[in-house]
């Protein structure tokens, strides 16, 4: 019966998904551009196989290598690719010996439901990752390293008063990661609760309004790239039909935090363009086209035009 509702439930994913899963002349679905990630990753793996192009630098690095038809992205939907690009394969075979060794701790206990549990749970992460990469979402990343010392420390062998003193550091510890994973989670729903505001002010065209709760959302995740970018175009319809130079540097703020993204750039040449601040415009497309190939850029008379072949 378990059995028949888990491949109802699969059934009824890929039956409502599968023109992301098998239209293969829409270069846009979701295996097509996986695969294109994953070529441009052992492209990636084969320059600098050993030491790797270091800790969050795939997006920055990727738009070299990434073929013409395919999306930007920060990760190349694949954990194993992910270690061996930014941190080369001596990481990447230590991290597989890791999961064996997990495999190994689970596989010895004596009761074998917890045993079962705990190999489905390392599975199902394993296998999602293999087409995903799930370590840049914090809550996720902190299950699974809790996970993994559940299994670790869950058959310890060790005598029953060291057993009752690393039992209370040890519920201390799942206190804490407990408390900080609320605190996460309540800072990710605050922040996406000013963001809706500031989108349902901004459609009212209340952009005083929609600013003060966006850098609401600011001070929460400071770090977010879309925060700016959402901030850049308030100010740029606030202050219509003025120049805005609050809106430049949102952009410019975007760009610092996420400076793989061609429509960061692409955007603001466009706002220079629209301002016949024709110079910068095209510092900014240069830009967008070397994060991304299929944007070209001609010279007409003056005039900067640009076309895409998204």
């Amino acid at each position: 019966m378990f059995f028949f509702l888990v491949v109802l439930i699969f059934s009824a994913v890929f039956v409502q998904r599968k023109y992301c899963f098998v239209d293969f002349n829409n270069p846009q679905n979701s295996i097509t551009q996986r695969a294109n990630y994953w070529k441009s990753s052992f492209k990636l793996i084969k320059e600098k196989p050993f030491r790797g192009i270091g800790q969050g630098n795939f997006g920055i690095v990727y738009p070299s290598v990434k073929s013409a038809d395919a999306n930007e992205t920060n990760y190349p939907h694949n954990i194993y690719l992910q270690i061996g690009v930014e941190s080369g394969i001596f990481a990447l075979i230590a991290f597989i010996i890791f999961v064996v060794y997990l495999f190994k701790e689970a596989l010895v206990y004596r009761n074998p439901f917890v045993a079962a549990g705990f190999i489905c749970a390392i599975s199902a992460f394993l296998v999602q990752n293999l087409f995903d990469y799930s370590f840049f979402v914090p809550q996720t990343a902190i299950t699974w390293w809790v996970l993994a010392g559940a299994v670790i420390g869950y058959n310890s062998s060790i005598s029953d008063k060291n057993k009752r003193e690393n039992g209370y550091i040890y519920k201390l510890i799942v206190c804490f990661f407990g408390v900080f994973l609320l605190y996460n989670l309540f800072s990710q729903y605050n922040y996406e609760q000013n963001i809706q505001k500031s989108y349902c002010l901004s459609k009212n065209a209340k952009y005083a309004q929609a600013i003060e709760a966006v850098k609401r959302a600011v001070k929460i995740f400071h770090d977010n790239d879309f925060s700016y970018y959402f901030l850049a175009n308030l100010y740029k319809n606030k202050h219509k039909p003025n120049f805005s130079d609050l809106a430049v540097k949102n952009y410019q703020q975007a760009i610092f935090f996420s400076p793989q993204y061609a429509f960061y750039y692409y955007d603001l040449s466009k706002y220079f363009l629209t301002y016949g601040k024709k110079q910068q415009s095209e510092f900014y497309l240069h830009k967008a086209i070397d994060c991304y190939p299929g944007i070209s850029k001609q010279k007409t008379g003056g005039t900067v035009q640009e076309k895409t072949a998204l």
